[in-house]
């Protein structure tokens, strides 16, 4: 009738196989894999951090990252294509209640029973509603009120999601995230090079001495002839100038340092 489906699925289980690599294979590899590995991690971070937000979770940027190594590296001796994480599966177990790492577990048992004795039950099934389950799981994942907040607290934030989200839907994911990391770096070296500074000023409480800013450079001496400036960043290159122009004005007398 015209409809797509997905069509004969092999039977059985992959082989464990000795890949037989060569230089040759690295190098014409190694720009394909250096692009997944951000593509793959990228996803599995930010899809992670935003379902362990809702349960009030945390998670290990390094254990993940571990993870996925040794997910890929298994792929390749079972001839399997590169491992990543699958935000649309993700969804459909966090939508379905699950909790625990059997979920994991019992979809590896299915799909080994699959494979083993039901791939013909796969091949009449229609691509679209592969689709339709991957979109209505992925709707799940935008986070309107997200942005909404990142808009009041952060602008520059927002309008750095916002053109990652379109860079992604019109030249494609591994472009976007290219993009958004260009900018975010932009953004980080901006940041540095004008950080926040101020000149402060010694003030008695209860539980002891505490600093806090002030705005007044006449009485913000410490003890005399000593004033002392935070400077909220790094000294680098990029903010090297601002600060030699900015300790030499922070009072009507002269500042040695």
């Amino acid at each position: 009738m015209g409809v797509a489906i997905v069509g004969p699925v092999p039977a059985g289980l992959p082989q464990v196989t000795i890949p037989a690599v060569t230089v040759q294979d690295i190098l014409a590899l190694l720009p394909a894999a250096l692009a997944l590995t951000i593509l793959i991690y990228a996803d599995e971070i930010l899809t992670s951090r935003l379902f362990a937000a809702k349960h009030e979770q945390k998670i290990d940027a390094n254990q993940e990252f571990v993870t996925i190594g040794l997910a890929n590296i298994s792929a390749g001796f079972l001839t399997g294509f590169p491992a990543a994480l699958s935000a649309s599966r993700t969804t459909v177990s966090d939508q379905m209640g699950g909790k625990t790492q059997w979920v994991g577990l019992i979809a590896a048992a299915l799909t080994i029973i699959f494979l083993l004795f039901l791939t013909p039950v796969l091949a009449p099934l229609p691509t679209v509603a592969l689709g339709a389950v991957i979109i209505v799981a992925s709707l799940g994942l935008i986070n309107l009120a997200a942005f909404r907040f990142l808009r009041q607290v952060r602008p520059a934030e927002f309008w750095l999601a916002v053109v990652t989200a379109f860079g992604v839907l019109t030249v494609g994911v591994l472009q976007g995230i290219l993009v958004a990391v260009m900018l975010s770096l932009v953004n980080v070296i901006y940041h540095i090079s004008r950080p926040h500074d101020a000149l402060l000023d010694e003030l008695d409480a209860s539980g002891g001495t505490v600093y806090r800013g002030v705005t007044d450079k006449e009485t913000a001496l410490t003890e005399p002839g000593l004033i002392v400036y935070r400077f909220d960043a790094p000294l680098v290159f990029p903010n090297a100038g601002f600060f030699s122009s900015a300790w030499k004005n922070l009072s009507p007398t002269p500042v040695r340092v």
